[in-house]
């Protein structure tokens, strides 16, 4: 019983590393490979994951939107997935 209570808080702390946040993206730097995110009143500057195409992501300068953050770098944003029947 105690290795199966140990076993699901380790699978809620291992969820809860990445998070979801609606941040403005502020910049978008493609040579450092870095965005600026504004949330709230605070700035903060994060990494771009691999799998982040920095030019599709400067399309969304001055935009909300909902980001995933794991460990400050940017993973990508959380998006509509698009209706392949409505194509």
């Amino acid at each position: 019983m105690r290795k199966m209570f140990a076993a699901a808080v380790a699978l809620f702390l291992a969820i809860g590393v990445t998070v979801a946040a609606e941040v403005t993206i502020v910049k978008v730097d493609a040579a450092a490979k870095t965005v600026t995110v504004k949330e709230g009143d605070a700035e903060k500057t994060l990494k771009l994951g691999e799998k982040v195409d920095a030019t599709k992501l400067e399309k969304a300068v001055g935009k909300k939107v909902d980001a995933n953050i794991k460990d400050d770098v940017f993973m990508g944003v959380k998006g509509k997935k698009k209706d392949k029947a409505n194509k």
